[in-house]
């Protein structure tokens, strides 16, 4: 409804060009410009939606997973792919009405319809076909299908596409005599959604816009309906439409929200609502506001007896994911559900994995203060900060803690974390939870570098999967130094993202030049032949029109005695009546006289149009000379005969002349019809080439994008098969299939157009041209015969013999000449004089009865009407060519500018629609992290904080799911107990350059050697990788073996070890307690590699020993026997290392400290009131000053007066 609303009621002109009477053949130079704009249009549209079709579908399919997409972004992404069938079917329908309107609507077409409508028809069955993949494609393969803010079931049906498609495709026929038909289609529609509606009921969304746009669907199907018939009464085009049309938009809104607020009170069986909030036995906003997105989850639906009962007898993915997301909310066992197994495919389980997740968040998002969870919630971490603000005093006061004793409170500031962590990300809008985070981190952790903290939140953590996130997700994982968080996958798209696009880059590129040249060609072509058109009509026509003036004069002197009879003299000799002889006697004046016509008379002569007289006497009268007599009434005889008989040669002599143009004119509409069947069939192979490239790169690098992909989530890899290259497999085929069907079209199109236009249409303009010429000169032909009867002192015999040639000549010529004009003047008959139809065709009549009379008193020259009737015809047929030759050009030239304009215009809209398709399509992929690695990592945080309600799902799915090596997500092989090979998967032949047949029936040892616990193998990009080698038995003759990759984890640990050695103190057995210096640094500048080497040497040099180093802070400890000046000066060295003294703080204090272990012995971690007392000192103090303990410096007044670098401030 909002589509055909704007399209129907809006006046727009290019709707107006397409819709008829512009196909039909009174016009045939509108009907032929209005074919080629059509043609060219309808292939670019076409084929830019198949662009806009199969773009999105490839780049989501394989970058999407890949790609750091936020969730808006990815709401959209997967919207567009849901929809676009259905918002691309008017488009396809228009086209495809236009193109049979052009086929039925032309009577020379009338062999060419039957196959041409069987070639429209392969193009629609096409379409539905293609639909068919699409949805089955998208319903049932895209793993983000049940994700966050997906739809469940689709927003309309099969037959929705249908029906919208012939509604679009009967527009273009409703102004012609078809309309009868079409009409009747358009009221089907509002049968067929009252029938939708009936027996449409509640669908299960997680948002309203699938939810209201499944009902507006066939609200609109009955509101379109009313529409047509309102247009039946007003006539399409009306401005009355335009207020009917937005009125019944907006009833189309107010029924939908009121259809769907009748399903959500009644509920399946009337009896639930589902804002009866008081009704929902657990948690009430909760379960609310999931039943507002599940709708089915009433009470009675819940029934465990119900559910059983529909998973045995409707097995199917959405009722499953519905049956699953019910258990969760309602608490219910997933084990009491017998579901049947073949439906339960991999990416199905992911996404019930997602599903989990959903619910759990749903649950949280929008609960605040009020609700009794978060309250219980804040309690609880209360409770867990008091106890870590105890353990820290006491770990500051206390300096004889053990190592026990720090290692259980470093396990509660771990929990802590992780359950503070946790709630910040479940209860966004809680206040409290985010007052306590922030007590906790600044007032007991003492963080000293607050600004960098940022609140997280669940989405935020779909955005940024990377961070601080890996620190309380992954808990068991060992923090090495300037960790890369950069995926693999990040790494992969960096190179080959770019180069499986530039082929999509190059083609926009192309089309673009392609597009302007087509276009500067037609218009340059175009406009150089009108002009020559033009040109020589022009010429033609000023030649007839000065032979008129000329005779027209001539008449005039003859007849200059002659006066008009009275009306009762007119009724009595032509029997006329009265009122039409009053009408007769006081419309038609005499002509005008002769004009200046010099110019278009050197142009004939330019053209060698030149008269020879075969008359003695007139050889000295040209004719230019003789239409620059000064006085035409006193000439003599023979300068008239010399008049008469060049007029006579002027006939033979043009006409050859007309037949040239008309021929040169017939070879440029030939080969300018060449020309546009040549461009388009060259742009459509020009799209097919695009795709098979793209496709090629696409199956090129597949195997690289699919293994970055599990390499991206190895953690949860049995779980999480994101990756699947169906969709591909099954668009690009569809591709080529469209491709094809437009070719076919197109090319039978085209084909039948030739011919047609060979023989008739494309010299259509020529043709009229050269019978207005052939007409105009017949006209000259009855003007000579009139003349000779005005020139009544002829006594030559010579010259009675050639008037009786002429005489004998145009009484042939008469009838067919007063036909013509008739037949044309009908064809062009919007001539201003004519006020209406009824007077028009009284005209043409009574030039007919003209004629008549001057055939039949041609021997009779003096009588009355004769002369009077000579008179009436011939300023009757001078009104006609006047008004139908100036028509004629006008047509002309208005093609002229009109048909070059709207190619391109129509070219400018599709090059917008283009750039716009790519312009979005690189947005979409310009994130470079995945948002999928973001949901998995969110999963396994769900998992771990309700570990106990996901069991239940994994336990089900996994015992009821097959196991299949293929499915594995490890390299992996199965052999017998002697080693020979039976299976394998795909992944094992990254890591060996021999194919699955070579691998089955050999031993695993020929491919990778001695096979232990751990092996170095090199994959086919030529890298070291490292992968751990699991053997599990599988049954009593198989052995099943799998790899690892754990080439990062042997990377991690050796710099893990690397870490250890360098934080190892040297000369110190810890635990160790006595008096030291401690020195303390806070860098505002982060510190780079190269420092900390420069750091090591200043150590030696000065005998201190590091506790701990990171790229803002510093810890160290010197011996009390050392110089207070020596460690003031390694302080100042240190600050020099920043090369900006005033962003570093600095400590030195002296007293008791205790020195305890923690993670092996390995970590040395200073406790005792001197430690605090240094660390509030780094906290509070100022950037730019050296603290230093009073009493250190109270005897070594040198090392006051040594520092020069920063500020001192005693303490």
């Amino acid at each position: 409804m909002d589509i055909f609303t704007v399209t129907t009621c809006y006046p727009a002109h290019f709707f107006k060009h397409l819709i008829p009477p512009a196909f039909l053949p009174e016009n045939d130079i509108a009907h032929y410009s209005q074919k080629i704009i059509i043609r060219y249009t309808t292939v670019i549209i076409s084929l830019i939606s198949m662009l806009l079709l199969c773009i999105p579908t490839y780049i989501y399919l394989n970058f999407a997973s890949e790609s750091k997409m936020k969730t808006s972004l990815a709401t959209v992404a997967y919207a567009v792919l849901e929809y676009v069938p259905l918002l691309l079917t008017p488009i396809q329908g228009y086209l495809f009405g236009a193109i049979a309107l052009t086929t039925i609507a032309d009577e020379s077409f009338s062999k060419a319809e039957p196959l041409a409508w069987i070639f429209n028809g392969i193009v629609f069955v096409f379409y539905i076909f293609g639909t068919v993949i699409w949805r089955s494609t998208t319903c049932y393969q895209l793993p983000i299908k049940k994700g966050y803010f997906g739809t469940f079931t689709q927003p309309y049906d099969f037959i929705d596409v249908i029906i919208t498609f012939l509604i679009a495709a009967c527009h273009p026929f409703l102004s012609t005599q078809f309309g009868k038909y079409a009409i009747v289609v358009l009221v089907m529609m509002f049968f067929y959604g009252c029938y939708k509606l009936y027996y449409s009921g509640a669908q299960t969304y997680t948002s309203n816009f699938g939810e209201i746009l499944h009902i507006k669907l066939k609200i609109d199907y009955i509101l379109y309906g009313i529409f047509s018939i309102v247009s039946l009464f007003f006539g399409r085009g009306s401005f009355v439409l335009i207020p009917v049309g937005f009125l019944l938009y907006f009833l189309s809104l107010c029924f939908s929200v009121a259809f769907i607020n009748f399903y959500h009170t009644n509920g399946r069986d009337g009896s639930a609502s589902v804002f009866d909030i008081k009704n929902t036995p657990t948690d009430a906003s909760a379960v609310a506001k999931v039943r507002y997105a599940c709708i089915h989850a009433c009470p009675e639906i819940a029934d465990i007896s119900y559910l059983n009962d529909i998973a045995q007898t409707r097995s199917s993915m959405q009722l499953l994911v519905d049956i699953t997301r019910i258990c969760l909310v309602k608490g219910i066992n997933l084990d009491e559900i017998q579901i049947k197994a073949p439906i339960i495919t991999p990416n199905a389980r992911s996404s019930l994995y997602f599903l989990a997740y959903q619910v759990s968040i749903f649950q949280h998002t929008f609960e605040d203060d009020s609700e009794p969870s978060v309250q219980a919630l804040a309690d609880h971490l209360r409770k867990s900060t008091e106890k870590v603000s105890d353990a820290m005093k006491k770990f500051w006061i206390d300096l004889d803690d053990d190592h026990r004793t720090i290692k259980d409170m470093w396990d509660l500031i771990g929990e802590t974390n992780s359950e503070i962590s946790i709630a910040l990300l479940r209860y966004p809008k809680s206040k409290q939870i985010k007052m306590i985070g922030e007590d906790y981190y600044n007032n007991t952790l003492k963080d000293p570098v607050k600004s960098q903290r940022t609140p997280m939140t669940t989405l935020t953590l779909l955005r940024e999967p990377a961070g601080t996130i890996f620190s309380f997700l992954n808990p068991d994982s060992k923090l090495v130094e300037n960790v890369d968080e950069d995926s693999p996958v990040d790494k992969y798209l960096n190179g080959k993202l770019y180069r499986a696009l530039k082929p999509l880059l190059i083609a926009t590129l192309s089309i673009f030049i392609l597009s302007f040249i087509i276009v500067l060609m037609f218009a340059g072509v175009s406009n150089n032949y009108f002009e020559r058109v033009c040109t020589d009509t022009g010429t033609a026509f000023d030649l007839i029109n000065t032979t008129n003036t000329l005779t027209a004069n001539f008449l005039n002197a003859a007849d200059s005695l002659f006066t008009q009879p009275s009306v009762a003299r007119i009724i009595e000799v032509l029997a006329f009546s009265e009122s039409d002889a009053g009408d007769l006697r006081s419309k038609f004046p005499r002509p005008n006289s002769i004009p200046s016509l010099t110019k278009w008379l050197k142009n004939l002569e330019h053209n060698s149009l030149h008269f020879n007289i075969e008359i003695p006497n007139c050889r000295k009268v040209s004719f230019i000379l003789s239409m620059h007599e000064a006085d035409i009434r006193e000439s003599d005889q023979d300068t008239k005969l010399c008049h008469t008989v060049t007029m006579n040669e002027n006939i033979h002599r043009v006409f050859p002349y007309l037949d040239t143009i008309g021929l040169k004119r017939y070879e440029d509409f030939k080969s300018n019809e060449k020309m546009t069947f040549i461009v388009m069939i060259s742009i459509i192979l020009f799209f097919m080439i695009v795709w098979a490239i793209v496709m090629f790169n696409f199956w090129r690098y597949k195997n690289v994008v699919l293994e970055a992909v599990r390499r991206a989530t190895i953690f949860n890899e049995h779980r999480c098969e994101y990756a699947d290259s169906m969709p591909v497999r099954v668009a690009f085929p569809l591709t080529y299939v469209l491709s094809v069907s437009f070719i076919l079209l197109y090319v039978t199109r085209c084909y039948f157009v030739y011919l047609e236009m060979s023989e008739k249409t494309l010299s259509a303009k020529v043709q009229q041209v050269v019978l207005m010429g052939r007409i105009g000169y017949l006209y000259q032909e009855a003007l000579a015969l009139l003349m000779f009867y005005s020139s009544k002192e002829t006594t030559d015999d010579y010259a009675k013999s050639i008037y009786m040639d002429i005489i004998h000549q145009s009484s042939k010529n008469m009838s067919f000449f007063t036909e013509k004009v008739v037949e044309l003047a009908h064809e062009y008959g919007q001539v201003p004089v004519f006020d209406d139809n009824d007077e028009k065709d009284w005209l043409f009549a009574k030039i007919r009865e003209f004629a008549q009379v001057i055939i039949s008193n041609i021997t009779e020259p003096d009588s009355y009407p004769f002369l009077y009737a000579r008179h009436l015809a011939m300023h009757e047929l001078s009104v006609i060519q006047k008004q139908v030759i100036p028509k004629m050009i006008s047509n002309l030239w208005t093609e002229i500018e009109c048909a070059p304009s709207k190619f391109w215009w129509s070219t400018v809209v599709c090059i917008v629609l283009l750039s716009l398709a790519m312009v979005l399509m690189l947005r979409f992929i310009s994130w470079n992290k995945g948002w999928m690695r973001a949901a998995n990592i969110l999963i396994r945080c769900t998992a771990f904080d309700d570990n106990d309600r996901l069991k239940n799902v994994i336990d089900i799915l996994e015992n009821r799911e097959p196991n299949y090596v293929d499915d594995f997500p490890f390299p992996t092989v199965v052999r017998r107990n002697n080693g020979a090979i039976v299976a394998c998967n795909s992944k094992i032949l990254s890591f060996t350059p021999h194919s699955r047949a070579q691998i089955i029936g050999n031993n695993l040892e020929n491919f990778f050697g001695e096979i232990g616990n751990k092996i170095t193998v090199t994959n086919k990009e030529g890298k070291k990788v490292t992968m751990d080698v699991q053997k599990f038995k599988c049954g009593k003759n198989h052995e099943i073996v799998i790899f690892k990759d754990i080439t990062d984890l042997v990377e991690a640990e050796a710099k893990y070890s690397k870490l250890l050695e360098r934080l190892t103190l040297n000369g110190i057995d810890i635990p160790h307690r006595g008096v030291f210096y401690v020195l303390r640094h806070r860098f505002q500048k982060q510190i780079q590699e190269n420092d900390f080497k420069t750091i090591s040497q200043l150590e030696q040099e000065y005998g201190i020993i590091r506790i701990s180093i990171t790229i803002t802070s510093y810890i160290a400890i010197a011996r009390q026997e050392s110089d207070i000046k020596k460690l003031i000066e390694f302080s100042e060295k240190v600050s020099d290392i920043v090369q900006d003294p005033k962003s570093v703080i600095s400590v030195i204090v002296k007293g008791v400290v205790s020195i305890v272990p923690l993670v092996g012995k390995a970590i040395p971690v200073l406790c005792g009131p001197t430690a605090e007392k240094a660390l509030d000192t780094i906290v509070n103090g100022e950037f730019g000053i050296l603290h230093v303990q009073e009493d250190t410096l109270a005897d070594n007044e040198d090392a006051k007066n040594s520092v020069s670098v920063m500020q001192l401030k005693l303490i």
